[in-house]
């Protein structure tokens, strides 16, 4: 589960970090985890870890630093805005990446309007795949919405 040295973390690691977390698990590994997240936020802040990640894996690595208490710019989600400052649409079929958005949304702090345009953007766009979407996949998303993941 550990990468070795700081220079670079496997998004498979935040994948586990995220998994222990939802399992309840992760007090069993918290030095591990915590290791994991402070070369994450290393790399965040060098802009290491996000330059060539999609939005899933953008969203979720902010989402588990946030929770974790680290200090994450919101820039990183200026990756994903087109040239007149809104989100682009094309995500429309990354259904993972708009549900990671929509929960990473809410860890706003007061100001940051790009995470609350994140919410509006992500949420619009997973109500309106919702009709697309086989009932398993719908049922994920409707839950996503109505319960985001978030540590308060």
């Amino acid at each position: 589960m550990i990468t070795n040295g700081i220079s670079d973390i496997k998004f498979d690691d935040l994948l586990m970090v995220d998994a222990l977390e939802r399992l309840g698990l992760d007090y069993l590994y918290k030095d591990e985890i915590n290791l994991i997240l402070e070369q994450c936020y290393l790399q965040f802040i060098n802009k290491g870890l996000i330059e060539h990640r999609n939005l899933y894996e953008v969203s979720l690595c902010f989402r588990i630093l946030r929770e974790r208490g680290f200090h994450v710019s919101t820039d990183a989600f200026e990756l994903f805005k087109g040239k007149n400052g809104k989100f682009v649409e094309n995500f429309e079929y990354d259904i993972r990446g708009l549900m990671e958005l929509y929960e990473a949304s809410h860890l706003c702090i007061e100001g940051e309007n790009i995470l609350d345009e994140a919410r509006i953007f992500s949420n619009h766009m997973l109500q309106k795949t919702l009709s697309f979407l086989d009932e398993k996949e719908a049922r994920r998303v409707t839950y996503t919405l109505e319960h985001p993941h978030r540590r308060v």
